[in-house]
């Protein structure tokens, strides 16, 4: 009789060790599940407004802090009348910025920007190319002055500089050169008159 009951308490305490193991699971599971919730809350809480770190990745957009709103540089300057070139944006996602550089207004503002720039370096180039052909005209002209050389010599002395290769001087075919002799008493009066306000100013000191 002992015998058979010490059975049944055997099982007794099996079943009983076997549900607090369940329940044991259950509570980890439990914990888990809570703990990965708290996680998600985390990162959204943290992700959630602008990042910084855009403004690396889309180099055209600006973040005005004081209203909290996202603009396009490039759809603004080009007077877009998207969210992003207008009012600014509070849709701070990433999807939503991917969106807007794929849009039409976007893409027409980046190929009016890229034109405006190449532009501007054409222009710049061209300017430079023209000071620097004025100051070898320059050269020349004091050249042929201090040497008593007559000016109607200076489009055949321009002409023997191009021959032997000075790289600063505008091509023949130039529409506008000053290479003629009444362009070349325009400058010579212009580096006498240059000359003469260096000699003043060193006098006056």
């Amino acid at each position: 009789m002992d015998e058979i009951d010490d059975n049944e308490f055997n099982v007794i305490d099996s079943d009983l060790e076997e549900t607090n193991t369940n329940i044991n699971k259950k509570q980890i599971q439990k914990n888990i599940n809570f703990k990965k919730k708290k996680t998600r809350l985390l990162i959204k809480k943290k992700t959630e407004g602008f990042q910084e770190e855009w403004l690396e990745i889309y180099k055209w957009l600006i973040y005005d802090s004081s209203k909290k709103l996202m603009f396009c540089s490039l759809c603004k300057s080009h007077k877009k009348l998207n969210r992003f070139g207008k009012e600014g944006s509070k849709n701070f996602k990433t999807s939503a910025l991917s969106e807007h550089a794929s849009t039409k207004d976007h893409t027409d503002a980046t190929n009016l920007e890229i034109s405006r720039a190449e532009f501007i370096r054409v222009s710049n180039n061209s300017i430079d190319k023209a000071q620097n052909h004025i100051g070898s005209l320059m050269k020349i002209i004091f050249w042929l002055a201090e040497n008593d050389i007559s000016l109607n010599k200076l489009s055949e002395v321009v002409k023997l500089c191009r021959i032997l290769g000075c790289p600063q001087l505008i091509s023949a075919s130039s529409t506008i050169n000053y290479e003629n002799n009444v362009s070349g008493r325009e400058i010579l009066s212009a580096i006498s008159i240059s000359i003469e306000e260096t000699i003043w100013n060193q006098c006056l000191k």
